[in-house]
C-alpha cells in the first residue's frame, strides 16, 4: 500500500497531469514509469482509487453487466492486490474474463493491462485468448474524481455494428451467425470463437480458421496449415513417428476447447472438436506404426470423444453424445488406459440418468466402481453417479451412503495427474446430492444444496452457473416458493439462452410448467413470458 506522502504526490501529479489535457491512458504510463507500478496497479492509481474503492466499482460493474447477478462481490482489495502483482508472486492470476472486467472498468484497452512479463507466465490459452480480442480507440474519462467513465468513443460492441457485433446479434435471435469479414471463397475457414466482451457480453468474433490453429501452435505435421476435415492433407504413408509436438498441441486444444465451453457452452465448440478428432484419425491412419505413439494419440482422441459426447450431452443431444462416449469406450480399450476405461463408464451412467434411465445409470457406474481403484478419485466419481442413479429409482437409504462413500474415496485418494474428471471435488458432489436430494422430493434441502453450489462457484463455470440455478430454482419451485424461483429461472435464462445449454433449457421448460399454477405473481408472469420469448427466437 502507498506511504501517506506518496499518495499526496500522486494526487498533486495527477491533477497537473489532467489540467494539461492528458488522459488517463497517459497519466498511467507515467504513474508505471515514474512508481514502477505493475499495469494494473497503474491504471487504478491513475483513477485515483485505493484497492477496495476499485473493488467496489468492479463488483458494481459484475452485477450491472449480469456477471454477478446475486451480487456476491467476489472482488475484494487482497483479490485486487494478487491480481495487480502477479506474477511476482505467482500466486492469483488475471485471467482473460478478469482483464475484461478490469479494462472496462478502468477505461482503458484490455491490452494496456498486460504487460511482457505477464505473457511470459499467461498459459497459451489465455495469450490466445487475449490476442484474439480486438483492440478498442483509447478512452478519456472525464475526470479524476467520475465515479464512471465517459469514453472518447462509444464502448466496445455499441458502435454502428459490424461483423462480430452481427454474429452476437445473430446469436441472440437464435440465427446462425453470417460473418460479413469472410467472402464466399473464405467462409468455409471461418470459425466463430465467442468471447467475453469487457462489458460484460458473450460476443461470437469470426476468426480465420488456419489463424485460430496457428495460435495454438496447431499446424499439420507436414507443416501446412490445417484446412476443414473436406480438404485436410493427409500425412504421407510410411511416416515412421509423429513429431512429439502434435500431441502436446492437441492436448493444447483440447483445454482451450474445454474452457470455453464452461465459459460459453458447446455450440461454437462442437465443430472444431470434430474436425481435430478427424485429424487425429488421419495421424493413426498414416502417421506410425509405433505402437506406444499410437497409444498416445488414442489417448488424446478418446479425451475428444469425451469432450465431444460432453458437448452433445449438454446440447440435450442423448443421441450422438452416446455415439461418442461408444467411441470413447473402445478407443480407450485400444489405447490400453483402465483409467479412461472407467472414467467413461462412469460418463455413460450420468448420460443415461440424463436420459431418465435410472437402471443404465446404476449398472454402468457399478461397472465403473468395481473396476476402479478402490481409493482412487474414478471410484468415487463412479459412487457419485451411482447415488444418483439409485436416487431415480427412489432409493434414499443407498444413494445417500454412496455419496458418503464417495467423500471417504476421495478425502483417501492421492494426487492423480492424469485428464479423468479434473472437474471432480468435495463440492462436485454436494451438488450431485443436491440433485439427488431434488429427485427424491426432499426440496428445501436440495435448494440450499445448490445455493451452496453456486456460491463457491468459480467465475469461469458460466454455464454450469446456470445449471445450478435453473436446478435451484426447481427445488423452490417443490418447496412451493413460486417467486424466488421465477426470479432464478430468469437468471438462469439468461446463462441459457447464451450458452445455448440443453440441461439449462430442459430444466427451465420444467420450471415454466411447475410455476404455472401461480400466474398471479409478477416475477412467474415475467418468468414465463421470458421463457416464450426464448422459446419462439430458438426454434423460429
Amino acid at each position: 500500500m502507498n506511504r501517506p506522502s506518496q499518495r499526496v504526490e500522486q494526487d498533486e501529479l495527477r491533477t497537473r497531469m489532467h489540467a494539461t489535457g492528458m488522459s488517463h491512458h497517459e497519466i498511467a504510463i507515467e504513474f508505471a514509469r515514474r512508481y514502477r507500478l505493475r499495469p494494473r496497479a497503474a491504471y487504478r492509481v491513475a483513477h485515483g482509487w485505493t484497492q477496495q474503492q476499485a473493488a467496489d466499482r468492479i463488483n458494481a460493474h459484475a452485477v450491472r453487466a449480469g456477471l454477478d447477478p446475486e451480487g456476491a462481490a467476489p472482488m475484494t482489495a487482497p483479490r485486487l492486490s494478487e491480481v495487480e502483482n502477479w506474477p511476482h508472486p505467482a500466486r492469483r492470476r488475471p485471467t482473460p474474463q478478469i482483464l475484461a472486467l478490469l479494462a472496462e472498468v478502468y477505461g482503458c484497452d484490455l491490452h494496456a493491462l498486460v504487460d511482457v512479463d505477464d505473457r511470459e507466465h499467461l498459459p497459451p490459452a489465455d495469450v490466445f485468448l487475449i490476442n484474439g480480442m480486438r483492440r478498442p480507440p483509447d478512452r478519456v474519462a472525464a475526470s479524476s474524481t467520475a465515479s464512471s467513465i465517459t469514453p472518447s468513443a462509444p464502448p466496445w460492441g455499441t458502435t454502428t455494428e459490424g461483423p462480430v457485433e452481427a454474429a452476437f446479434s445473430a446469436a441472440r435471435a437464435g440465427q446462425a451467425p453470417a460473418p460479413s469479414s469472410a467472402g464466399p471463397a473464405d467462409e468455409g475457414n471461418v470459425i466463430i470463437f465467442p468471447q467475453l466482451a469487457p462489458d460484460g457480453r458473450i460476443v461470437l468474433m469470426p476468426l480465420d480458421r488456419r489463424g485460430f490453429l496457428r495460435g495454438l501452435g496447431l499446424t499439420a505435421a507436414s507443416g501446412a496449415a490445417l484446412s476443414p476435415l473436406a480438404t485436410m492433407p493427409t500425412i504421407p504413408p510410411g511416416s515412421s513417428s509423429i513429431d512429439p509436438r502434435v500431441v502436446d498441441h492437441f492436448a493444447r486444444l483440447r483445454a482451450v476447447l474445454a474452457e470455453n465451453d464452461n465459459l460459453f457452452g458447446p455450440r461454437q465448440v462442437i465443430t472444431t472438436a470434430q474436425e481435430q478428432t478427424g485429424l487425429i484419425a488421419t495421424h493413426l491412419r498414416h502417421g506410425t506404426n509405433s505402437r506406444p505413439q499410437r497409444q498416445t494419440l488414442l489417448h488424446i482422441q478418446t479425451q475428444f470423444a469425451d469432450l465431444l459426447g460432453w458437448l452433445h450431452q449438454d446440447s440435450g443431444d442423448h443421441a450422438t453424445a452416446g455415439y461418442w462416449l461408444d467411441r470413447a469406450l473402445e478407443w480407450s480399450h485400444r489405447a490400453g488406459d483402465p483409467k479412461a476405461t472407467v472414467f467413461i463408464l462412469a460418463r455413460k451412467s450420468q448420460l443415461a440418468a440424463d436420459r431418465g434411465d435410472p437402471d443404465e445409470a446404476v449398472d454402468v457406474a457399478d461397472a465403473a466402481l468395481t473396476s476402479a481403484e478402490p481409493t482412487g478419485r474414478l471410484a468415487a466419481i463412479a459412487a457419485t453417479y451411482s447415488a444418483y442413479g439409485h436416487a431415480l429409482r427412489g432409493e434414499k437409504t443407498t444413494c445417500l451412503t454412496l455419496y458418503d462413500r464417495a467423500h471417504d474415496i476421495l478425502d483417501r485418494a492421492g494426487p492423480d495427474t492424469g485428464p479423468w474428471g479434473e472437474f471432480f471435488s468435495p463440492a462436485y458432489i454436494e451438488v450431485q446430492r443436491a440433485h439427488s436430494l431434488a429427485a427424491l422430493g426432499d426440496y428445501p434441502a436440495a435448494a440450499t444444496g445448490f445455493r451452496a453450489a453456486i456460491d463457491g462457484l468459480p467465475p469461469a463455470f458460466y454455464r454450469d452457473r446456470g445449471v445450478y440455478l435453473a436446478r435451484e430454482a426447481l427445488a423452490h419451485a417443490g418447496a412451493r416458493e413460486p417467486e424466488q424461483a421465477a426470479v432464478l429461472g430468469l437468471n438462469a435464462l439468461t446463462v441459457g439462452a447464451s450458452t445455448h445449454s440443453g440441461r439449462i433449457m430442459t430444466s427451465l421448460r420444467s420450471l415454466r410448467d411447475a410455476v404455472a399454477g401461480w400466474q398471479t405473481v409478477p416475477q412467474v408472469r415475467e418468468f414465463r413470458q421470458a421463457m416464450d420469448r426464448a422459446t419462439t427466437a430458438i426454434t423460429g
